[in-house]
């Protein structure tokens, strides 16, 4: 495996290590074509380089981030077993078993999604705000920030953590919180959300004090914590909420908080566009 090509840290090294990959196993260009979209998935999922660092721990955490999306139609259910594939072909390059992936034991459906409502309870959503905040590390206190931010405006984590001290200085003087490539958005695009309700505004509050009472331009120290560490560092504690309660908790789900309330309120292409999607059935809400 030493003498093996592993690394994958830019466009360029994905798509030869893919190339790589689908020579070694004697495939075709269009499973070259699916390794080199996954490689570079995995990259900016994971925040991983090289085959070196690919564990189970961290096939793990990916196959949590494909369940979510598949879960939020973000990924088709054909993607999303190409993805599977290629990702065995990769555990057959490091010639580890290990590391093969099953749709069926990572609960991924092939099949059609059912459309019931998968937000996160209030309860639980409680109950991990509790669990983080009762950490003595200052990072949890500063998850927890992010986890309630996602829940009060529909954001993606990676979102929550990486909204700039500027954005919710001009959300809290405008009444809209307005995101681009700055926070963190999905494919750099922007996007508005109305900030009408006095919960929305106190958690604004909140995480405007916390920036400025830490110095910081963004909940998660960036001197110390680069997006994608606190990215994993959140990962990590949801993990370690289940282990201690047995509650599997996805961020992810608090998006489907909001968008199950905001329904009730106004139509469903005006929550798609707060969401994020480009398309009114890439908005996954309970019917």
């Amino acid at each position: 495996m030493l003498d093996k090509v592993m690394k994958f840290k830019n466009e360029s090294e994905s798509k030869y290590l893919a190339l790589t990959i689908s020579k070694s196993l004697d495939k075709g260009s269009a499973t070259k074509n699916i390794l080199k979209s996954v490689l570079n998935d995995v990259r900016q999922t994971t925040g991983i380089k090289t085959l070196k660092h690919y564990t189970k721990e961290v096939l793990s955490a990916y196959i949590k981030s494909l369940q979510e999306r598949l879960e939020n139609n973000e990924l088709s259910t054909k993607t999303t077993a190409n993805y599977i594939m290629a990702l065995n072909q990769i555990a057959r390059y490091l010639e580890d078993r290990t590391l093969q992936v099953s749709a069926k034991e990572f609960g991924l459906s092939v099949g059609h999604i059912d459309y019931t409502n998968k937000s996160a309870s209030l309860e639980t959503h409680n109950k991990f705000v509790e669990f983080l905040n009762s950490k003595a590390d200052e990072r949890y206190k500063a998850l927890a920030i992010a986890v309630e931010l996602t829940r009060a405006f529909g954001l993606r984590i990676r979102e929550a953590i990486g909204l700039t001290k500027d954005t919710i200085n001009k959300a809290l003087a405008t009444n809209t919180l307005h995101l681009t490539q700055h926070d963190g958005t999905k494919n750099s695009k922007p996007r508005d959300i109305p900030v009408e309700k006095d919960t929305q505004k106190a958690i604004l509050k909140t995480a405007q004090e916390y920036m400025k009472q830490n110095h910081t331009q963004h909940l998660f120290s960036e001197k110390e914590f680069t997006r994608t560490q606190s990215y994993r560092f959140a990962q990590k504690a949801a993990q370690d909420f289940k282990q201690q309660t047995g509650i599997d908790y996805h961020y992810h789900k608090e998006r489907h908080a909001y968008a199950h309330d905001r329904l009730k309120e106004t139509d469903e292409s005006t929550v798609a566009k707060e969401l994020g999607h480009n398309r009114l059935e890439k908005t996954y809400v309970a019917k």
